[in-house]
């Protein structure tokens, strides 16, 4: 290679790629690498390479046969080993000399030789050159006989290796497999255990559901209160014929406007009792007002009655039930008369409470725009639904109630184009704005009004509390103008009325009902009815 290097670039090319080793180092430390860049450098004496090169095997050493032949000769005794191997002949001597300017190999026989056996006869040759042994043909000759068989032993060896290492990698990743199976199996156990616990807290949750049902219709079964006799016009006797409340729905109103909770507050029901009809019911029935725009909180009898529907609703605020929270607000529940003095409520809570003065200011501009008709000012305030469906009176009436209350034609088409789901709401006495619009007293105003909400899909079959379908409102116009002469609709905010005056006695539920009666009767019955009420010292005549 050293040779090549100084002599013939291409020849040293040929040879490297042949196999041969490009690192050896001569005497100078040098590798052929540098005889490249530096021929000059390579001083050759060919009479001093010639005899340095002449290459003669060395002799065999004696072997013991031998010796023990030469013995038996000397002792006249017959030689009974092998036979000595007969001498090789000296080999003639090889003059290797550089040639410069070899061509690499060109034909297709030279190339052949070059490509299939330069790699091993370079290797066997470096192997000879390393071990000298005493007969390098025929070591020569076995290193490539047997260059096949330690090709295909070398490649065991890595096929070996190779299937140790992957034998390794199956067993960690079994390993890893079964450490992952058995956490899945832990997931799983503990998933199913979860889901067994809520099973089981569901089901609890459901026995205890229907407990209270069981237990808040029993107690209405048992607090029904009588209803009072209507006095007949051409009769001038007093007595009263008391008739008994058919049971019904905890949602159905009678026709006072009063659901199950009303009645439950007013008679002798338990706070217990009360508390398990809200649990079953929900909140919805603490907004539901009677036809005097009361709730169930404004008729309590006593305060603990009034205090386990406030700790209902506190209860909401403790647990930041927001949602709920505005829905109570937006149905007009004053929840500004809850007492949370001493009370630990979370942020979102107290910040929802110091929304709600807010919130009345809203729905009194909200109020004054709908009763003078200003429709820009309507689009303004009223832009989304929760708006639109908020109650804005005592009544229960909502922005499209209001709007035909006050005969304004203009943002009734507004609201039934722009929200139409508010023809089917209903205010406290469940009465559809068709209602209201039937009362108008103008047969112009009334019926174009009436042809709005009609073409917005407004119920002519809607009953009121009483009965009453749209159509029987005709003539009733007085209703509705004593609704705004009621302190004028649009500037009504809900009175709190929780607490009565420390001066004022409180009436009982049978009195109560029967002033009710009295508002509604003529001026001559009602001073007969109000003649035989008893006085406010007094059990109530029906009990």
């Amino acid at each position: 290679m050293h040779f090549a290097a100084a002599v013939d670039k291409e020849l040293y090319e040929s040879l490297k790629k042949a196999g041969g080793d490009c690192h050896t180092v001569d005497r100078e430390g040098n590798d052929p690498e540098y005889y490249k860049d530096h021929s000059s450098d390579f001083i050759l004496d060919i009479d001093a390479l010639r005899e340095e090169l002449l290459v003669t095997p060395p002799s065999r050493p004696a072997t013991a046969v031998s010796e023990r032949a030469k013995s038996a000769k000397a002792a006249g005794t017959p030689d009974t080993s092998a036979p000595a191997r007969p001498a090789a002949a000296a080999p003639a001597p090889v003059i290797m000399a550089a040639t410069k300017k070899a061509p690499p190999p060109e034909t297709l026989d030279a190339k052949y030789i070059a490509e299939v056996l330069g790699t091993p006869l370079t290797a066997a040759l470096a192997e000879v050159a390393e071990k000298r042994p005493w007969d390098p043909i025929e070591y020569l000759a076995q290193w490539l006989y047997k260059h096949k068989s330690n090709l295909n032993f070398h490649q065991r060896q890595i096929d070996a290796v190779k299937e140790a290492e992957m034998e390794e990698q199956r067993k960690v990743e079994e390993e890893e497999n079964r450490i992952r199976r058995r956490k899945e199996a832990v997931e799983l156990r503990e998933l199913e255990m979860e889901r067994q616990k809520k099973a089981e807290e569901e089901a609890k949750k459901q026995r205890e559901q229907e407990e209270r049902q069981r237990k808040a219709k029993e107690s209405i079964s048992l607090a029904q209160p009588p209803e009072l006799a209507t006095v007949a016009e051409d009769e001038e006797t007093t007595d009263h014929v008391i008739s008994a409340v058919s049971p019904r729905t905890l949602t159905e109103k009678d026709e006072s406007g009063r659901t199950a909770l009303h009645t439950m507050v007013t008679s002798d029901g338990s706070a217990e009792n009360i508390s398990a009809l809200l649990s079953s019911s929900g909140p919805d029935l603490l907004t539901e007002r009677d036809s005097d725009g009361r709730t169930a909180r404004d008729l309590a009898l006593s305060d603990e009655v009034r205090q386990c529907l406030d700790d209902y609703v506190l209860n909401l605020l403790k647990s930041s039930d927001i949602s709920t929270l505005t829905k109570l607000m937006e149905n007009g529940y004053p929840l500004d008369s809850i007492n949370t003095e001493g009370q630990e409520l979370p942020e979102p809570s107290t910040e929802f409470l110091s929304k709600v003065a807010q919130f009345s200011d809203t729905v009194a501009k909200m109020c004054t725009v709908i009763k003078t008709g200003d429709l820009i000012a309507v689009k303004e305030h009223l832009d989304k639904k929760s708006v639109a469906v908020t109650r804005l009176n005592s009544h229960g009436a909502v922005s499209l109630h209001l709007a035909v209350l006050y005969e304004k034609p203009e943002v009734v088409q507004y609201l039934v184009t722009s929200f139409p789901g508010l023809v089917d709401i209903r205010d406290h006495m469940n009465r559809t704005a068709l209602h209201y619009a039937q009362s108008i007293s103008g047969d112009a105003e009334r019926e174009a009004i009436v042809k709005i909400l009609v073409e917005g899909k407004s119920d002519p079959e809607a009953a009121d509390c009483k009965g009453r379908k749209p159509e029987e409102y005709k003539g009733l116009g007085e209703e509705m103008a004593a609704m705004k002469e009621a302190g004028e609709v649009a500037e009504q905010a809900p009175a709190d009325t929780s607490q009565p005056p420390a001066d004022t006695e409180q009436v009982p539920a049978g009195d109560a009902e029967q002033a009710a009666v009295a508002d509604e009767a003529p001026a001559a019955e009602q001073a007969a009815v109000a003649d035989e009420a008893p006085a406010a010292d007094e059990p109530p005549a029906a009990e």
